[in-house]
């Protein structure tokens, strides 16, 4: 302790001086390094938003399924009227086909307009 208590005595602005040099220092290294890591904070939340738009919402794979049901039910509907239709198909084709593909077209214009 005597030894920086003559230190200080003996050197007191030079000592001064170079202490508050080293502290500048410091300070400059650590607020470089905050800089340099909020600009990488940046990137990777852009790179991140970017990324999330790539995943499907739950909204838009209901969309694709009951698009393709819909097209089923078409297929399936054109089909039976191109063959030799008896009364137990009609019914069938009323009861089943007709009805879910229109359930599903509603849904899928409801899910649509919201």
């Amino acid at each position: 302790m005597k030894k920086i208590k003559d230190f200080f005595s003996k050197h007191g602005l030079i000592a001064f001086i170079a202490l508050f040099l080293i502290m500048s220092i410091r300070g400059c290294s650590k607020n470089s390094k905050i800089a340099r890591l909020e600009k990488e904070k940046v990137k990777l939340e852009s790179s991140i938003d970017s990324l999330s738009s790539l995943i499907m919402s739950p909204e838009q794979k209901k969309t694709i399924e009951w698009e393709y049901g819909v097209s089923v039910y078409n297929s399936i509907n054109d089909e039976i009227f191109k063959l030799n239709r008896n009364e137990q198909m009609m019914d069938f084709q009323q009861s089943v086909i007709i009805k879910n593909r229109t359930i599903l077209t509603d849904s899928l214009a409801r899910l649509k307009n919201k």
